[in-house]
């Protein structure tokens, strides 16, 4: 997904979160959500509220939604705002409780309100998966993350302009979130509810196999997902991203874990490639000389911020067979403990001339500009 504040999102399996000192709300009633616990209740409180209504209204939907019997979900969870997840991420959701970060939600002044819902619906279907971690082999993860996903379709919210779809971020449905979503969806429009149904008692009960869709539509699965692609849900961008990612060996999703030395493999042998090369040394060099907008070099060994520099894929595949000057390039930059993205455009006129900073702009995954830099 292309989102503002739904990203990757994660299952907790030993969650190790500390929210002592908190300020705390119990829920009085059998409402779905028993307590919320918060930080700075003036500046988190309203939030707070707006996650308790969400969650209230929401979630009983949810769970008749994946199940047959509902009663296999926790019947109440907990709301947790913590500065503490794991790799930054925006949310997550583990043993009958729901995490928000903290960080995140200071730094966006306020996450929209479909986005914000979007994050809850999809980690509160964790909450109603409530599958066997202790399973977790038998319990394939693109079809945990794309059925979230999957419910937070139906309860109207979506990743494409025209509906939920497949696109560069999320090529193939075994990278699971929006392209799995999106799969789940076509299958229910095409084959009946029983469909997703059946693949969550499966999840639930760890007792999943391939088999399951044969069964309950007649057409194994490697036929429905070739039927799929064929609809307007499949864009191309991402049939080239996925071949572009078999080729830099990744499995399901997951990258090499030499995936630097293949990618500049692969861009060493491409028309362009040297050129883009040439490109990011230079950006590099403006790091190096702390003259890069966005990145401050800290000195303090406490601090352990890492900063990455990379290609957005779509820009790879059009800018590596680019090979002439003047040349265009754009550059993605990423602290650890940052979000969102910094976007850096550069170019250069001529053979003899140098690479020049022409653009440089924070923004959201979907493209909302959060900040202009000054470039000099």
């Amino acid at each position: 997904m292309k989102r503002a504040f739904v990203g990757r999102t994660f299952l907790l399996i030993w969650p190790v979160l500390w929210w002592a000192g908190c300020a705390s709300e119990r829920v009085s009633g059998s409402s779905p959500v028993r307590r919320i616990y918060y930080r700075g209740a003036a500046e988190l409180k309203p939030l707070a509220q707006r996650a308790l209504h969400i969650c209230n209204d929401t979630y009983p939907k949810l769970c008749a939604l994946l199940a047959e019997d509902a009663g296999t979900a926790p019947r109440r969870f907990d709301i947790i705002f913590t500065d503490r997840l794991p790799g930054n991420s925006q949310a997550g959701a583990a043993g009958g409780k729901l995490y928000l970060n903290t960080h995140y939600l200071k730094t966006n002044d306020p996450p929209a309100e479909a986005h914000f819902e979007q994050v809850l619906i999809h980690e509160m279907a964790h909450v109603a998966q409530n599958y066997d971690v202790g399973k977790r082999d038998k319990i394939p993860s693109w079809w945990v993350e794309g059925m979230a996903d999957y419910a937070r379709y139906k309860l109207g919210h979506t990743n494409g302009p025209a509906g939920p779809e497949c696109s560069a971020e999320y090529p193939h449905y075994k990278y699971g979130y929006q392209c799995a979503g999106a799969f789940l969806l076509h299958l229910e429009a095409s084959y009946g509810p029983m469909v997703v149904r059946r693949l969550h008692r499966a999840l639930h009960q760890a007792e999943y196999s391939d088999e399951l869709f044969l069964t309950t539509t007649g057409k194994p699965l490697d036929d429905l997902w070739m039927e799929f692609q064929n609809t307007s849900a499949f864009k191309p961008i991402a049939k080239r991203i996925y071949k572009l990612h078999n080729e830099l060996g990744y499995v399901n999703g997951k990258p090499p874990d030499d995936l630097g030395t293949r990618t500049l493999a692969w861009l060493k042998d491409r028309p362009g490639g040297p050129l883009t090369l040439d490109a990011a040394n230079f950006l590099k060099g403006l790091i190096e000389k702390d003259q890069l907008p966005g990145v401050v070099r800290s000195k303090k060994k406490k601090h352990k911020v890492s900063f990455t520099l990379g290609l957005e894929l779509d820009d790879a595949l059009k800018q590596v067979n680019a090979t002439g000057l003047p040349a265009s390039r754009t550059f993605y930059g990423q602290r650890s403990d940052e979000a969102f993205k910094i976007f850096y455009r550069v170019n250069r006129v001529s053979e003899e001339g140098p690479w020049k900073l022409e653009r440089a702009w924070r923004a959201t995954p979907d493209g909302q500009l959060l900040e202009e830099y000054r470039v000099e």
